[in-house]
């Protein structure tokens, strides 16, 4: 009966995931769905063919101002304004463990008008313009400090309930109740500097109030994602985690590989060795459109390969090795391979050996403990330091790779598996000893 009932809750968790899993994705396709409309949507109206092509920057130089210049900012700051909404709403609610809290029913945006309000009527950075004739307009002159003015009064607001917090017997529905005071009290603070002021400061405290993506720019949209970024990294372990494990991947150990002007290679067309550990058999041979040629031998204690890698005068060939689970972060995110002094490394130790006089590395991969073990380990190899790699290898734990330049031969050779080091360095040699005997 039991086992019964669990396999139940298994099954009801389940489909609630499932059900989230699916809110979501409808939810993704009404955003998609409505940014696009906003793109095509103006007083300059556009089909989607051309939104589209200027997205791509393909399209006319005009659709491309249009889309770019106006109203990709206004859209994407709506995007990030609204998850930084969400975010903090999130954060609000599992901090006080109630789902009424959120920066309205605390109180936290009563402040931020109040000191807006502030900023426009006793600091001056509101006032009423005149636009030619009879015509007027209302517009904020100083954007910052009415921002620095509404941050302060937000600000105040939440001192006031984490200082309430701190008290015993406190309990996440008073902080709520308190929050609402505060809102009540800010709310009534704006009204009553809206009273004693003359009608256009009143009016443009309103028109702040109402909020616009108007005069939205991507120096906008960098500052909310900066300070978005800051908050979630403030209050959330897991991210700063996640953040500590990407820093650590930029430092990633990198060997790069620079070869004189006048050395070329292609395809390498040479034999392999001639000695292998006892059991293994040449399994296959292959060379990737890329020309990289690949030989596996194969045994019932598993597999090893080795790989030739050549490299052109005009190149830099660069080698990086990494756990499945760190992988490709720092690639996408800057599109540039990590420069500077290699990092230390993690998850295989390397030792320096010699393969006929020649400098290699032998890498050694162990266990990885906790949330950073990994299954397997990637062995990538660059070029020219970008961040899309043309070869990439797997390696389990517990193997090793030994990795040579032959510069005769114009190829990076790798020979990777679970052979120990004796064997795998025996299986290089034995490579150089058949060519010398011919």
């Amino acid at each position: 009966m039991r086992r019964k009932s669990l396999e139940t809750l298994n099954n009801d968790y389940g489909r609630y995931i499932w059900r989230k899993w699916l809110v979501l994705l409808v939810l993704l396709v009404i955003t998609a769905a409505s940014g696009l409309f906003s793109l095509i949507a103006g007083s300059a109206g556009l089909s989607v063919k051309e939104v589209v092509l200027a997205i791509a920057h393909r399209g006319d130089l005009r659709t491309e101002t249009i889309i770019w210049n106006v109203r990709m900012p206004k859209l994407t700051t709506a995007a990030a304004v609204g998850a930084a909404l969400a975010l903090s709403g999130c954060i609000m609610q599992n901090v006080l463990r109630n789902p009424l809290a959120s920066s309205s029913t605390l109180g936290v945006s009563q402040g931020a008008s109040f000191g807006a309000a502030v900023a426009i009527v006793y600091f001056g950075a509101g006032i009423q313009v005149n636009a030619g004739g009879t015509s007027s307009a209302l517009t904020v002159t100083n954007p910052a400090l009415v921002t620095l003015c509404a941050f302060a009064g937000g600000m105040a607001t939440t001192v006031v309930i984490l200082a309430i917090s701190r008290l015993r017997g406190t309990t996440p529905a008073t902080m709520v109740l308190v929050g609402v005071a505060l809102s009540s009290m800010f709310t009534g603070g704006t009204a009553l500097i809206q009273y004693f002021c003359d009608d256009v400061m009143v009016a443009t405290v309103v028109y702040w109030t109402f909020g616009s993506l108007g005069r939205a720019g991507w120096r906008d949209i960098a500052i909310i994602v900066v300070l978005t970024f800051g908050a979630v990294l403030a209050v959330s372990p897991a991210a700063r985690a996640a953040v500590s494990r990407w820093l650590r991947q930029m430092t990633t150990a990198v060997t790069a590989y620079r070869f004189p002007a006048e050395q070329s290679a292609g395809t390498w067309t040479g034999n392999g060795p001639t000695w292998l550990p006892e059991g293994y058999v040449m399994d296959s041979d292959f060379t990737g459109g890329d020309g990289v040629r690949t030989v596996r031998y194969t045994s019932q204690q598993g597999d090893v390969l080795l790989a030739a890698v050549g490299f052109r005068s005009d190149r830099t060939v660069s080698m990086e090795v990494r756990s499945h689970r760190t992988a490709g972060l720092s690639d996408i995110l800057t599109g540039q391979r990590p420069q500077g002094e290699p990092g230390e490394p993690e998850g295989y130790d390397i030792t320096e050996v010699q393969v006929q006089g020649r400098d290699a590395q032998l890498y050694r991969f162990h266990h990885l403990p906790d949330e950073r073990a990994a299954s397997v380990y990637s062995v990538l190899f660059y070029l020219d330091g970008g961040w899309a790699p043309f070869y990439q290898v797997a390696i389990p734990e517990q193997g090793r790779l030994l990795v040579w330049v032959d510069e005769d031969a114009g190829q990076v050779f790798l020979l990777f598996g679970t052979p120990g080091q004796e064997a795998l360095c025996r299986m290089a040699e034995s490579m150089y000893e058949e060519r010398s005997n011919a």
